[in-house]
C-alpha cells in the first residue's frame, strides 16, 4: 500500500474460489474508503480490479459499504470521483495493478483538510451547488493513469473545466 494508506480486508471471498472481497483503506485524519475488488484474469496473469468504491470521512460509518454515499458534499464529491477513477483504471489495458492505482489516487487526499486550492490557494470555498464551504476536493487525475506524482486538488468550481468531475 502506498504510504499513509493502511487497509484491510473486510470480507472475504465466501467459496474456496470466489472472485470478490471488500477491502476497507483509512486515511486518518482525511477519508476512509470500501472497495469492492473482483480477481480478474487476463493475459499477464491474475489481477485484482476495483469494482465499485465507497468513500467515507475518517470517522464515518459506512454500514452501505461501497455503496457508501457520504453526508459531507466534499467526501461525496470525491466518492464520485474514485468510483470513475476505478473503472478508468480497470478498463486501462497497460493498468497491471489498478488496486494500488487507486489506492495511490486516494493517497493524493491524505492533507484533505489542510491543503489549499491549486488555482485559488484558499482552503475551504463556498460552494452553491453543496451549500457549504468546502475544501479542495477536485483532483484531476486526466490521462495519467498510472503515475505516482501527487496531482493538485482544486475546489470544483476551480478546476479545469474539461475535468471538474475527474473523469477526465
Amino acid at each position: 500500500a502506498p504510504a499513509g494508506l493502511a487497509y484491510g480486508v473486510l470480507r472475504a471471498p465466501r467459496e474456496p474460489h470466489g472472485t470478490r472481497a471488500l477491502l476497507r483503506a483509512l486515511l486518518p485524519s482525511a477519508l476512509c474508503a470500501v472497495v469492492e475488488v473482483a480477481l480478474v484474469e487476463a493475459p499477464s496473469g491474475a489481477r485484482l480490479v476495483p469494482v465499485r468504491v465507497g468513500v467515507g470521512a475518517a470517522e464515518e460509518e459506512m454500514p452501505l459499504g461501497p455503496l457508501h454515499v457520504s453526508a459531507s458534499p466534499a467526501v461525496r464529491h470525491i466518492g464520485v470521483q474514485a468510483t470513475a477513477y476505478a473503472a478508468a483504471v480497470a478498463r486501462d489495458p497497460l493498468a497491471e495493478q489498478p488496486l494500488e492505482a487507486l489506492f495511490a489516487w486516494l493517497v493524493g487526499y491524505r492533507d484533505l483538510f489542510a491543503r489549499s486550492c491549486h488555482a485559488c490557494g484558499q482552503q475551504l470555498e463556498w460552494d452553491p451547488l453543496f451549500g457549504a464551504f468546502v475544501p479542495p476536493s477536485s483532483n484531476p487525475w486526466e490521462r495519467r493513469l498510472m503515475t505516482a506524482a501527487p496531482a493538485p486538488l482544486y475546489h470544483r468550481l476551480c478546476c479545469p473545466a474539461d475535468d471538474a468531475d475527474g473523469t477526465g
